[in-house]
């Protein structure tokens, strides 16, 4: 403590006093004082699971308004229940941004601003001494709003689902999955759509939701499309394929140029189209092929030929073969022209009725 000479009538008690301002004075008072708490922290952002909350400083002033240069600032972050109970440091979470994870979800967050200092401002007028105690005190923001959990969003399809296959009835339809992104665990399923000849007024098909589709008379004339629908938690999206050609009536293909004799109904017709005669000495084989009003060949139909003249032998009805022959053994009686008259009619159905054919051939018998 400084020695202060002791002026003429003045009293000792006032003496004491000019010591304590001087030693207050020499060991700096501003340095001693703890500042004062002007504002408290504060947070900002979008309280929900993945965002990022960013927390900002309180303001801390001395008494001239300065800010205090040897103090030191800690931080931490607190999670609080929804009724802002329990609150509790989070570990580790001591810095000024704090990334809200799932377990923050339902929860109430804050930040906490400590500030410590040395703290020299007080004096003990017992013993004349200064003494010193090492002082933290906090400012605590608002708390946010509840934590929200993550949005998630529907799934997006970066490539639409295709179709491949022959537009004809009969024919069959591939679908092929689109590409999908998207949060969670999609799920994806296919259903059809019948669109008009110009690909629009398009109508979900019943019961069609494979990734094939065979196509029936119902859709010759129109249109075919698929929709594919990816589902997550976000709910769920669609994405949609161009449309298929047009669907033409069935008809011959080089890789299907039959079909059965169920398959030939009203108003197709079939048609007795070719006879063929083969012939060793007396012994006459006659191949008799049946078609449709379409090309088809047809297989499984009731052919019945019926000769005169120049030919003998067993008339009885014999089924077409898978590529729409039937085969028919007679024995010759003598030589020159003769006709066959050939009935053919489905199982089922008489001569001369439903979708059934006759047709007179004339052979040369040699």
């Amino acid at each position: 403590m400084p020695n202060l000479r002791q002026r003429a009538g003045t009293p000792r008690f006032l003496v004491l006093v000019l010591a304590i301002v001087a030693s207050l004075t020499l060991a700096g008072a501003a340095s001693a004082e703890f500042p004062t708490k002007r504002s408290d922290p504060s947070v900002s952002g979008t309280p929900q699971e993945g965002q990022t909350l960013s927390g900002r400083t309180g303001q801390w002033l001395l008494a001239d308004g300065l800010a205090c240069t040897d103090c030191k600032f800690r931080y931490t972050w607190q999670r609080c229940a929804a009724d802002a109970s329990g609150c509790a440091d989070v570990p580790g979470r001591t810095g000024f941004s704090y990334t809200l994870t799932a377990a923050d979800v339902g929860a109430r967050i804050r930040i906490v601003e400590w500030i410590f200092k040395h703290d020299c401002s007080e004096w003990n007028y017992s013993n004349m001494t200064q003494e010193c105690r090492d002082v933290e005190k906090n400012g605590t923001s608002a708390l946010t709003a509840v934590v929200q959990s993550k949005p998630v969003t529907t799934a997006q399809a970066s490539a639409p689902p295709t179709l491949a296959g022959l537009a004809m009835e009969d024919e069959s339809l591939q679908a092929t999955g689109g590409t999908w992104t998207g949060p969670g665990t999609i799920t994806k399923a296919f259903f059809w759509q019948r669109c008009n000849a110009v690909g629009e007024g398009c109508g979900t098909i019943l019961g069609a939701n494979g990734a094939t589709y065979r196509l029936t008379s119902d859709d010759v004339g129109s249109r075919i499309r698929v929709i594919e629908t990816a589902s997550n938690e976000g709910g769920t999206a669609q994405a949609v394929s161009t449309v298929s050609n047009v669907v033409v009536e069935l008809r011959p293909t080089a890789q299907r140029p039959t079909i059965a004799a169920a398959r030939v109904e009203l108003p197709h017709r079939l048609i007795v189209d070719k006879i063929a005669v083969r012939q060793r000495g007396d012994t006459v084989r006659l191949q008799i092929r049946v078609s449709d009003d379409r090309g088809f060949r047809v297989t499984g139909v009731l052919v019945r030929p019926q000769p005169t003249g120049l030919l003998a032998g067993s008339t009885r009805a014999r089924a077409t073969s898978r590529t729409g022959w039937a085969t028919f053994t007679f024995r010759a009686s003598g030589v020159g022209s003769t006709y066959v008259y050939v009935e053919a009619h489905k199982a089922g159905e008489k001569a001369q009725s439903g979708v059934s054919t006759a047709n007179l051939f004339r052979i040369k018998i040699r």
